[in-house]
């Protein structure tokens, strides 16, 4: 069989995750029930139980000379392995560079004589558009609108349709500060009229700085309150309402992008479906979530994963990842290191809190048996019954009080650096999964004869989930 090097790295990428299945298919609410400790090998067991959370946190960082200590040969591999087939999360891009923000506003200005930058050349309105938002997203808005416009930039594109957008800030950034002609689609009528309510604000604050008349003639964002599909039916339903919004006239060709900041589960696919069939569709731009929704190796529906020939051609034994793997892989390996070597330890316990209690709630109701619980705030300074009792409020269990003070519940709670051990060595897997699967939609982007590169865009401390596809037609 005679592939490429990106299919054999692709290969060995999944076979890695195959091999390591029982540890990625462990969830840690069954660390009790399940007795996961007891898997590891016996010469993993008998090292970490003799390292320090701070030392396994600077060993899982690759931190040079942060242990003088003989690991496993095994366990040193796993590691070295999983670095060496993920793709890299260092970010490449920054929120930061504002003259590199304000050159590219320019150059669309340039490029599209008219084009109404002004809103963030402006010196007191540039951070308008993040005002109230929280850091995370004001992050992920800044250097998303940044990277999509920089594409819209080299592909001679002016239109953009911003999907799944929410309450528009992807979508209001793009249009009153880059002045690209912006469609926002979202299938949640409420968010549309907060993200309208937004916009009058943004033109309220604009009026202090700019001309009554400049503001009057902004590019607002306009949007569209509907469902994104890949059916027949909803590709023609696309392409009446979001054409009509975003063409100057009813005979204007129409070419945009698609862009999507973190859209959910299938909603990633879907896109990438609208942006091969959509002839209109010039690039597209996405940074996803949410793996765990992903719908996996279907025939009767819209797949979201596998998406490409190159995977859906390979066994299923081998493209098949679990729920569990793909709910690891959306936590930042970064953020855990970091917590475990500044000896944040305490808010690390919550693994072991759920695991103990799960042991009690299979005791007495195994039909409930991995229920969502209640999430409980400041548990940390709850004594365990504290917790258990608020936890068990949402499904109304009720366990008697002397099974949540018993010496086996006790014992489990005092073995909360095994679980947290556990925890992480599933974590060092967890961007080997999200590479697995964003590779299979770069795939898929090559083999409908587009352009693609994968992008770590966002800082992943801030946003674990920080890698960006792109994708750009040459026809």
């Amino acid at each position: 069989m005679n592939i490429s090097r990106e299919k054999r790295v692709a290969l060995d990428r999944l076979k890695l995750t195959q091999q390591y299945s029982w540890l990625l298919d462990a969830f840690i609410l069954d660390f009790y029930t399940e007795n996961h400790w007891e898997s590891l090998p016996a010469t993993w067991r008998h090292v970490l139980s003799q390292v320090s959370l701070e030392e396994l946190g600077e060993w899982m960082a690759m931190k040079e000379g942060s242990t003088s200590r003989v690991w496993p040969l095994s366990l040193l591999a796993l590691r070295s392995a999983s670095k060496a087939l993920s793709l890299s999360r260092e970010q490449q891009c920054s929120s930061e560079e504002t003259k590199e923000n304000e050159n590219i506003a320019s150059s669309l200005k340039e490029q599209r004589a008219g084009a109404k930058t002004d809103c963030l050349l402006h010196k007191n309105l540039k951070n308008l558009f993040v005002k109230h938002v929280k850091p995370k997203k004001r992050h992920e808005t800044m250097v998303m609108a940044k990277q999509c416009a920089e594409t819209a930039l080299r592909s001679g594109i002016s239109c953009v349709v911003d999907v799944g957008g929410g309450k528009g800030h992807l979508s209001r950034l793009l249009a009153y500060g880059y002045g690209l002609r912006v469609c926002c689609v979202e299938a949640q009528g409420d968010l549309v009229s907060s993200a309208k309510e937004i916009d009058k604000q943004i033109e309220y604050s604009a009026l202090k700085y700019l001309d009554d008349s400049y503001v009057q003639n902004l590019p607002r964002p306009e949007y569209v309150v509907m469902t994104v599909a890949n059916t027949g039916d909803a590709l023609d339903q696309f392409r009446k309402e979001v054409f009509d919004k975003i063409r100057n006239s009813p005979e204007e060709n129409v070419s945009f992008g698609i862009v999507g900041l973190h859209p959910c589960g299938d909603l990633a696919a879907t896109m990438l479906h609208l942006f091969s069939n959509l002839n209109e569709a010039k690039f597209i731009c996405i940074a996803s979530c949410c793996y765990m929704k992903l719908t996996i190796n279907k025939c009767d529906k819209v797949k979201g994963y596998p998406l490409s020939q190159f995977y859906q051609s390979l066994p299923k034994s081998l493209t098949n990842l679990s729920y569990e793997a793909l709910e690891v892989s959306c936590h930042a390996i970064e953020v855990y290191c970091q917590k475990l070597q500044l000896q944040q330890y305490n808010t690390l316990k919550i693994h072991c809190y759920r695991a103990a209690l799960e042991k009690l709630i299979v005791k007495y109701r195994p039909d409930l048996k991995h229920s969502g619980l209640r999430s409980v705030k400041h548990f940390d300074k709850m004594d365990f019954p504290s917790y258990a009792i608020n936890a068990l409020d949402r499904i109304g269990v009720v366990i008697p009080l002397s099974d949540l003070n018993s010496s086996e519940t006790v014992e489990r709670l005092h073995r909360w650096k095994d679980v947290v051990i556990f925890y992480s060595l599933r974590l060092l897997l967890a961007p080997l999964v999200e590479s697995a699967v964003i590779i299979d939609r770069l795939f898929f982007v090559h083999e409908k004869g587009a352009l693609g590169n994968v992008i770590p865009g966002f800082d992943p401390v801030v946003s674990p989930r920080n890698l960006m596809l792109q994708g750009i037609k040459l026809y």
